[in-house]
C-alpha cells in the first residue's frame, strides 16, 4: 500500500479532512514537505505543481469561496457552504 502524507497548513481544513475520513491520525501532516517527502506517495493538500510531479498522487480539496471569505480567515463551519469536493490528480514532468 502506497504511504500517505498530509500537506495542509489550514486547520480548518484539515479538521475537515479526518471529520469526513479522508485522512486519519496515521497520516503524518508535514505542511511543507520537500521532494524526499512527497516521492511516490499519495498526498492530500496543495503543494507545487513541481512537486507534485514526485508523488504518485495528489488530492486537493476545492472550494468554491465568496469572494466576502476572501479575506476572513477559514473556519471549519464554512467549508461545507463552500461546497467541497476532492480532486485527485497526477502529475507528470514533460
Amino acid at each position: 500500500m502506497t504511504q500517505r502524507i498530509v500537506a495542509v497548513r489550514n486547520q480548518a481544513v484539515l479538521q475537515y479532512l479526518y471529520d469526513t475520513g479522508v485522512i486519519n491520525s496515521l497520516d503524518p501532516v508535514i505542511p511543507y514537505p520537500t521532494i524526499e517527502q512527497v516521492r511516490g506517495k499519495r498526498v492530500f493538500g496543495d503543494i507545487s505543481h513541481a512537486l507534485a510531479a514526485y508523488a504518485e498522487s495528489v488530492t486537493v480539496l476545492e472550494l468554491q469561496v465568496p469572494r466576502k471569505w476572501q479575506r476572513v480567515g477559514l473556519r471549519r463551519g464554512m467549508i461545507e457552504w463552500a461546497r467541497p469536493r476532492l480532486r485527485t490528480y497526477r502529475v507528470t514532468r514533460v
